[in-house]
């Protein structure tokens, strides 16, 4: 029994002191971003959504087509296409592009896209804060704005070391009760 409660204890412990992760990002960000708009307006079969990836600092564009004819990218390609190239999303088919963010303040981009031998431009802006603030990575996982509590993180370990030589003290103990 005192087996179990040490080992709740040192597991509730290390579980306060838990810090959020950092995932090695390269650059950290607040993104908000405004709704894509189009001229003229895309047909309803093909929809441009946006999305942002604070801990890389980028804006995402996806493009999904559910029109029977491709939706070509005139001045912008995808991940795969070639290089920086114009491509492709086929029918039944979504894929998307990541746009580079450089610092704060508002940032616009404009992009072409084809279907059906009409032209759309896609009208793109974002605005970004913080931009690098935390520049070792971004945070991962743990309740926002948690700090590890280092009481907590010390009786998890006193715990845990308490019971590691508790069991070397108890183990010759058990082989001499056999016999």
């Amino acid at each position: 029994m005192q087996r179990v409660v040490a080992s709740l204890a040192v597991v509730a412990s290390l579980a306060l002191a838990a810090r959020p992760a950092r995932a090695g990002c390269e650059n950290t960000c607040d993104v908000v971003l405004d709704p894509v708009s189009t001229t003229p307006t895309l047909p309803a079969c093909a929809q441009a959504t946006l999305s942002s990836q604070t801990c890389l600092c980028e804006v995402w564009l996806m493009l999904e087509n559910s029109c029977a004819t491709p939706l070509d990218t005139v001045d912008f390609g995808f991940q795969g296409c070639p290089a920086g190239g114009p491509c492709s999303v086929p029918p039944s088919a979504r894929n998307s592009v990541a746009l580079a963010v450089d610092g704060d303040g508002k940032k616009q981009w404009l992009l072409h896209v084809r279907n059906d031998n009409t032209d759309y431009a896609l009208s793109i802006s974002a605005t970004v804060a913080n931009f690098n603030a935390h520049p070792s990575g971004c945070e991962a996982g743990g309740a926002p704005g948690r700090k590890a509590d280092p009481v907590a993180l010390a009786v998890g370990l006193a715990a845990l070391v308490g019971l590691v030589f508790r069991r070397r003290r108890v183990l010759p103990g058990v082989a001499g009760r056999g016999g």
